[in-house]
């Protein structure tokens, strides 16, 4: 969630500084550096994103029964045992 809204404010930085470029009243450097800044955020949405999918792909694979033949079908729905 955080990262998704260091991507708005990115966005929205970049935004204001291209206008005031396009104003004349920012120069090229403060527009090359929001526009690293929002790249930066956009790579660490990514990864986020990456990650979150890691996660709950190992969670699944810790959850779910697997199949001693590999031809066999896995299914899926999970079985909580407690002890």
């Amino acid at each position: 969630m955080s990262a998704r809204r260091a991507v708005g404010a990115s966005k929205e930085a970049f935004r204001d500084t291209r206008l005031r470029y396009q104003a004349g009243l920012s120069n090229e450097v403060d527009l090359s550096m929001t526009q690293e800044q929002l790249v930066n955020a956009l790579v660490r949405r990514l990864f986020a994103t990456v990650d979150v999918n890691v996660t709950y792909a190992r969670m699944l694979r810790e959850l779910l029964p697997m199949p001693k033949n590999p031809n066999d079908p896995v299914l899926t729905q999970l079985t909580l045992h407690f002890p």
